[in-house]
């Protein structure tokens, strides 16, 4: 199975690499085949042509992985989108490795929530379980709640 990475680039010192390749130790150790960006966009890319080139590699995947605040990046979000609406399931890198939460959030495929904090409507698969909460998933978005937890 391929997995396409997405998470922030711009603004990072080291583009975020150090991030994505983490992830995609992870993610290899799990069985999977991992796209990054850095693999096919040159470092000095212009904003535009590097989303093309992303968005033609997305499509090829069969599933995305979120890394911590992806909601805060603007190409992140409209890769996020395209394989929404592409009908991939999205997930958090950790929900990836964990059997049960990948399998869990492959049969969620294309149930969204809205997150109050940041106003996204982002995968029910970004959420955590809740107990408590109606729908058994928390109020906030994964990346909103650690942001939360940190005082943002």
């Amino acid at each position: 199975m391929r997995i396409y990475v997405v998470g922030p680039i711009t603004g990072h010192d080291d583009l975020n690499l150090t991030a994505f390749e983490d992830a995609r130790d992870k993610l290899e150790k799990a069985g999977y085949r991992v796209l990054l960006p850095h693999d096919f966009v040159a470092a000095d890319a212009l904003w535009h042509k590097a989303m093309r080139r992303s968005l033609e590699t997305l499509v090829k995947a069969d599933g995305i992985a979120c890394l911590d605040g992806w909601s805060n990046s603007h190409g992140a979000t409209h890769e996020v989108e395209t394989a929404l609406w592409l009908g991939m399931p999205v997930m958090g890198v950790g929900d990836w490795i964990d059997p049960v939460r990948s399998a869990r959030a492959i049969d969620e495929v294309g149930r969204m929530k809205d997150c109050p904090k940041c106003k996204r409507i982002v995968p029910l698969s970004l959420f955590n379980r809740s107990a408590n909460a109606f729908d058994g998933k928390q109020a906030y978005c994964r990346d909103c709640m650690a942001d939360r937890g940190r005082g943002d």
